[in-house]
Order: C-alpha cells, then sequence, then structure tokens
C-alpha cells in the first residue's frame, strides 16, 4: 500500500476475485457442469438431483473462494 500503485493493484485483484465469483454464480445457474456427464444415462429424477446439486456445488465454490480473501 505504501507504493505508488498499491492501491490500485489491490482494487485490480479485489475486482477480479468478485469477477470470479460473479462467473462461478452464472455458470451454477447456467448449469453448463451438465456437459460433464451422461443424463441419457440418468432417470429423469436423477438427472435433476444431479443438476441441483451441482448447482450448489458451483454455488458453494463460489463461496468458499471468496473466503480465503476475507
Amino acid at each position: 500500500m505504501a507504493m505508488p500503485l498499491g492501491r490500485i493493484a489491490i482494487g485490480l485483484v479485489g475486482l477480479i476475485v468478485v469477477a470470479v465469483g460473479l462467473y462461478q454464480i452464472y455458470q451454477g445457474f447456467k448449469a453448463g457442469f451438465e456437459r460433464q456427464f451422461q443424463t441419457y444415462a440418468l432417470t429423469p429424477k436423477e438427472a435433476k438431483l444431479a443438476t441441483d446439486v451441482g448447482r450448489f456445488g458451483t454455488a458453494a465454490r463460489e463461496w468458499s473462494s471468496r473466503s480465503w480473501v476475507f
């Protein structure tokens, strides 16, 4: 912080962390992770459960990645 660009550098790092977090939340709602498993091999109930758990996990990953910053 004592360096001339210290505040700017800290601000940029903060913006990057926020942007990555928002992208993680977006991915969770978009459910783009579904490409990673074969939904045709699942019953409709199993596919819904996998999607819901995947969304929750993606959002949780965002919150846990944010915890090390604060």
